[in-house]
């Protein structure tokens, strides 16, 4: 399936190639889409979509965008500084304007490893525990209430068509316990009647209507049986002849392992 890009992605990054090599646009990219695209995954967009920079095939170089003064304080101050952490340290110190995504750059450009993980340690205690946060506006009406249904809640003994991922056939859901555990309906059925189905075993539709979940119209065959039946064809047309086809094809299964036994 084709990936679906972001809208506007490639309008941008056609505008900003002109000014930006590709490993400056991927911290850019991800600030602006939050995309977590590499220097070789965005080369290739861009070369599929043909975008150009208007360097008539030369490397553009790469832009400096600090100075020797401020290489060499990130140097000293890099272990254990995130991104936004050290962009709004180099800022207040040299009066510049840097975002967390360009230091994120130049952490990768220059190989600087923070050592953070960017998860939270054991023992870190979250700023808000133990705080009620009050929701309001639009957020408040939307939020969800201990105790409360939602609208479309379907109580115990609902049914739904769905289709089979495998063959597409359509089968009746029904919905056998809370909060939303559904089987197929006409399994239902049969151990309402009949007890659990053995292991091995499916319930099938003697009129190969699967929309028919009457326990009148249910057989139940092994999965071998079932497999014999679709390979030869083999099919019934109510209740009485898929019992016999079922049987005509346990019958095929026995001939098959005595031929097999003889051979040995």
């Amino acid at each position: 399936m084709k990936k679906a890009w972001p809208q506007g992605l490639e309008a941008f990054v056609r505008e900003q190639y002109r000014e930006h090599t590709v490993r400056q646009l991927v911290p850019i990219v991800k600030e602006r889409f939050g995309l977590d695209m590499t220097v070789s995954g965005l080369k290739s967009y861009i070369s599929n979509r043909k975008i150009t920079g208007g360097r008539k095939g030369k490397k553009m170089p790469e832009k400096r965008i600090t100075t020797p003064e401020i290489d060499d304080f990130i140097s000293k101050n890099y272990k254990g500084t995130g991104y936004q952490a050290m962009a709004d340290m180099v800022n207040e110190k040299f009066g510049t304007a840097y975002t967390a995504s360009q230091i994120n750059g130049y952490y990768a450009r220059n190989k600087l490893n923070s050592g953070l993980t960017g998860r939270f340690e054991k023992g870190h205690i979250p700023s808000n525990k133990g705080k009620h946060i009050e929701t309001k506006g639009r957020m408040a009406e939307t939020q969800f209430k201990k105790g409360n249904i939602p609208k479309n809640h379907r109580p115990v003994g609902s049914t739904r068509v769905v289709k089979s991922g495998k063959t597409g056939i359509p089968y009746i859901m029904e919905k056998v316990a809370e909060p939303n555990k559904w089987r197929m309906k006409h399994v239902v059925e049969w151990e309402k009647h009949n007890g659990p189905v053995p292991k091995g075993m499916i319930v099938v539709f003697g009129d190969g209507n699967p929309m028919n979940t009457d326990v009148s119209n249910l057989v139940l065959i092994s999965k071998g049986q079932n497999a014999v039946m679709n390979r030869w064809n083999v099919k019934g047309y109510d209740k009485e002849t898929t019992e016999t086809a079922a049987n005509i094809a346990r019958l095929k299964m026995q001939i098959a392992k005595a031929r097999k036994a003889r051979k040995k």
